[in-house]
């Protein structure tokens, strides 16, 4: 199963954070191969390209770079290519996740045997590593494509327009945490049964 050629978002929620999937804005200025994140919970990514190939077969860009699997291995992606030679593939196929509502799917290699995995491995404010592991239909393979209906000319998306992004089926409401209280004083505040005030 495939999605219509256009434009969208990708979110990743299964910490129901809602966080986008993109490259990062601290990228190095080499033509190499550029790595895929989950950012950080609030940073915006642009909206993906999506191109039906035939064959089951998908192209996604991210920033006009279409993405695939380096040379070193099969399971070595996803990243970018600025330079398409420098790829051993390109090309994904998509399926639908199992359970999921009508925008979760799951990204696979062209041979469905690794598909897209949010890792634990965390690159600094850029969030975490977008790697292949074999499938195995858990939540870190489970993406959400949301439509991007006002995509600008740079893919960006208009923030003053109303679309399918805000919408609460395409992400689900943070939970709430308690904020941890804080004893205050009249000029300052308590940290370890001790006063400090801002005039010590």
């Amino acid at each position: 199963m495939s999605l219509p050629n256009g434009r969208y978002y990708i979110l990743y929620d299964a910490d129901r954070e809602a966080r986008h999937v993109f490259r990062t804005k601290a990228e190095d200025l080499s033509l190499l191969p550029k790595r895929i994140f989950a950012l950080p919970r609030g940073v915006h990514g642009r909206s993906w390209k999506l191109e039906n190939k035939g064959g089951g077969v998908v192209d996604l860009e991210a920033n006009e770079a279409p993405t695939g699997v380096t040379p070193r291995s099969p399971a070595d992606g996803p990243y970018a290519f600025l330079i398409i030679e420098l790829a051993r593939t390109i090309g994904w196929r998509i399926e639908k996740a199992e359970g999921e509502d009508d925008r979760g799917y799951i990204i696979t290699t062209n041979d469905g045997e690794f598909a897209w995995t949010v890792t634990g491995r965390l690159a600094g404010p850029s969030g975490n590593v977008v790697g292949l592991e074999p499938k195995d239909g858990s939540p870190r393979q489970v993406f959400l494509f949301v439509k991007d209906s006002n995509s600008n000319s740079r893919g960006g998306y208009d923030e003053d327009d109303d679309d399918d992004y805000s919408s609460p089926r395409a992400i689900r409401k943070p939970v709430h945490r308690e904020k941890e209280h804080v004893p205050q004083s009249r000029f300052g505040y308590k940290r370890n049964g001790r006063s400090r005030n801002f005039c010590d």
